[in-house]
């Protein structure tokens, strides 16, 4: 084991396998996405659990989840009576942690995964005991509206797989563009609602959670385990899915809840959001929207910044 990893081996959790995992797929009022991801995992025949989190969808999206119920052991149907908004929806994702297995894979609706490489995840698990995993997704790109991947010669250079043992140094180097457009993998045991309620609001609970997570130390209560991937050459494989992503980036009330996000995040975080905060508003709080919403709420948060 690389020594990189030492301080890691007091962990006693018994090794992970493809039968710890569970997908987690997050939805609402899109069941044909949701049919076409949840398909392509079952088609594995893999011992892995899939977890649907239905956001208060209607009918059509109920009868595809029925479906999976009914023929297939290792599908697990959550659904909200109503829409409460991805926060909230991520929100049980953290109530239902302790279902989940050891890690969970968080997915879309509109995402997709190539499971072909689940196996070697398991090991790089089980090499580094993570608290979570995020994972670059720009190893892949689309290309005449097909996923295509990079060749090794077309590859950037300087990506890597760097481990990350203070809340800080994740920060900086993983959040250059918030919302981290990435894969994450994490482990269910430090997962609580808590830790995505706190983010209710900023269309962002999933990032506040993993900052939540790094700066409480994680499952060893010490200090974090994060697993940062930016290599293409490594079994990490979310993509794009066939239609691509849905949102389309022009939400004001998105894009603005990247402020409150910055703004809820914990103290350790203070000098690193005062450094990111000018790239930020640069690249999102460009349009009438997106400004409009800072100028009315900056007198009701703390901030850390100017606006």
């Amino acid at each position: 084991m690389s020594a990189l990893f030492d301080d890691f081996t007091e962990d006693k959790m018994r090794p992970v396998s493809v039968e710890d995992i569970s997908f987690v797929v997050t939805t609402y009022n899109r069941h044909r996405f949701l049919k076409g991801i949840i398909s392509h995992l079952l088609s594995y025949d893999l011992p892995f659990r899939v977890h649907i989190f239905d956001n208060g969808s209607s009918h059509e999206t109920i009868e595809v989840c029925s479906h999976f119920i009914e023929k297939y052991k290792n599908v697990f149907y959550h659904r909200s009576g109503k829409n409460e908004g991805f926060d909230r929806a991520m929100a049980k994702v953290g109530y239902y942690s302790k279902d989940l297995g050891k890690y969970s894979i968080w997915l879309a609706d509109d995402d997709y995964f190539n499971v072909d490489g689940l196996t070697d995840i398991v090991n790089v698990i089980n090499i580094a005991l993570p608290d979570f995993i995020q994972y670059s997704v720009e190893n892949f790109y689309r290309k005449e509206l097909k996923v295509v991947f990079y060749k090794k010669e077309e590859c950037k250079k300087g990506r890597t797989a760097t481990v990350f043992e203070d809340a800080p140094s994740y920060l900086m180097s993983s959040w250059p563009v918030v919302p981290a457009f990435c894969g994450i993998i994490v482990r269910n045991d430090i997962l609580t609602q808590e830790m995505f309620l706190k983010y209710d609001g900023t269309y962002h609970a999933y990032a506040g959670a993993l900052a939540e997570i790094a700066a409480s130390g994680g499952a060893s209560g010490v200090k974090p385990r994060i697993l940062y991937v930016d290599d293409p050459n490594t079994p990490f494989g979310f993509f794009l899915g066939d239609s691509g992503k849905t949102w389309t980036g022009q939400n004001g009330q998105v894009l603005a809840g990247i402020r409150r996000l910055m703004a809820l995040l914990p103290d350790v975080y203070r000098n690193q959001v005062i450094k990111l905060w000018p790239s930020y508003k640069r690249g999102y709080f460009n349009h009438s929207s997106s400004i409009e919403f800072l100028r009315n709420e900056v007198e009701k948060e703390r901030y850390y910044f100017d606006v």
